[in-house]
């Protein structure tokens, strides 16, 4: 395949910094989903002890250990808990230069995962994406980091196993040396999945209980909620009681607010955020 010549270059280097940018801009404005409290919630917030007995299983394990370091770094925000992911954005980016020599290769590719929102959202699969184009590009001279890179793949994003299986396959079958491939590729995926992948997904309890998740609107009406009760309390110790599927985007506004002083409380409470039947989020007290 032909490098690219100097213009075709200039427009593929410009479609991979609009695209960076794009998610960026995405990753610091959009609101926080039901999806990314939840996972801050239960992987993130506690200690990693706590991390691992959580009831339900986590299938982004390497995501939400970056996590966690990222919102050790910077405290918690939007744009922290999705910093891991626009790295990936990056190492994506990069990985699929290496790999494509047409623009016209190397802009659909590049532009694509905006779509699927992989770059800019808190999970797995764009890490998962970058580690998969990062071991593509270092097959067939690297065969180790390439299957290091697979597993690291598959423990950021567990449903991400069966396309990494079918490249792994692909891979194997083009390497005409079976005992180089094994040793050299599968055995290092294998373990680095292992290590990362046994260990907490054996401890955690096999009772998943996830609950439902509110729309943007309801998500909305829970930062608008904490605003009211900041305003009126600030950080004082008060007891707030909310419905299941509230009490993860709360408890992600608590951590970005810094209001430790807040008890989300089941029982008896001083303000309620009400979850309507028609999805609406009102401030009771």
């Amino acid at each position: 395949m032909e490098p690219l010549s100097t213009g075709s270059t200039k427009v593929a280097l410009a479609a991979l910094v609009a695209v960076l940018a794009v998610e960026a801009w995405l990753a610091a404005l959009r609101p926080i989903t039901p999806a990314e409290a939840l996972a801050y919630d239960r992987f993130v917030r506690p200690t990693l002890s706590e991390t691992l007995h959580q009831p339900s299983r986590n299938p982004d394990v390497l995501y939400t250990l970056l996590e966690k370091r990222s919102v050790g770094l910077f405290r918690v925000s939007e744009f922290s808990i999705r910093l891991p992911a626009l790295l990936a954005g990056g190492l994506y980016l990069w990985s699929i230069w290496r790999l494509c020599r047409r623009w016209v290769l190397v802009v659909p590719l590049a532009v694509a995962p905006i779509a699927w929102q992989c770059f800019s959202t808190a999970n797995g699969l764009g890490l998962a994406l970058a580690l998969t184009a990062w071991a593509i590009e270092a097959v067939p001279k690297k065969l180790n980091w390439a299957g290091m890179c697979l597993g690291l793949a598959v423990a950021s994003h567990l449903p991400f196993a069966i396309p990494a299986a079918m490249l792994a396959a692909i891979v194997v079958w083009r390497n005409l040396r079976w005992e180089r491939a094994v040793d050299g590729f599968l055995i290092p995926a294998l373990v680095t999945s292992f290590i990362l992948l046994v260990l907490p997904l054996s401890l955690a309890p096999d009772t998943p209980s996830v609950p439902a998740e509110l729309t943007a609107a309801g998500v909305n009406g829970v930062r608008a909620a904490v605003e009211v009760l900041r305003r009126e309390c600030g950080t004082k110790p008060i007891r707030v009681g909310a419905p299941a599927a509230v009490v993860p985007v709360l408890s992600f506004y608590r951590s970005r607010f810094r209001l430790a002083n807040w008890q989300l409380s089941d029982a008896a409470a001083d303000y309620l955020i009400v979850l309507n039947r028609d999805g609406g989020i009102v401030l009771a007290r």
